[in-house]
């Protein structure tokens, strides 16, 4: 797996200059992390990912297939016994809401783990 270099000059979407993409996300006052997440796993656009306000409450709020709202893709992931991870990779990879949340996984699911 290839790492960011977070040490690396970039530019917001004003055209700011910054020194590191850390030096970036503490000028917009959101963590590294999670402008990475937003950027590489949402694919949300420079802008959103730097802007878009972080929530307090666990996560951002999302709705499965049948429209039930969650307070965040963790607990989505929980409540259908699916690994996090294995959702987020699953939708990034093109796979449908309803598949990624439906489709066994190939190790299982073991509730003391998630």
């Amino acid at each position: 797996m290839i790492k960011s270099d977070h040490r690396k000059k970039c530019r917001d979407h004003e055209g700011r200059s910054f020194d590191s993409i850390e030096d970036m996300c503490r000028f917009w006052k959101i963590s590294s992390a999670a402008y990475q997440r937003r950027i590489k796993v949402y694919k949300w656009s420079k802008k959103k990912a730097l802007t878009f306000p972080a929530k307090n409450n666990g996560g951002v709020a999302c709705r499965d297939f049948e429209g039930n709202e969650f307070r965040s893709i963790s607990t989505m992931c929980a409540y259908y016994g699916v690994y996090r991870k294995t959702y987020l990779y699953r939708v990034a990879h093109g796979w449908t809401v309803k598949d990624a949340l439906l489709s066994p996984a190939r190790g299982g699911y073991d509730d003391k783990e998630a």
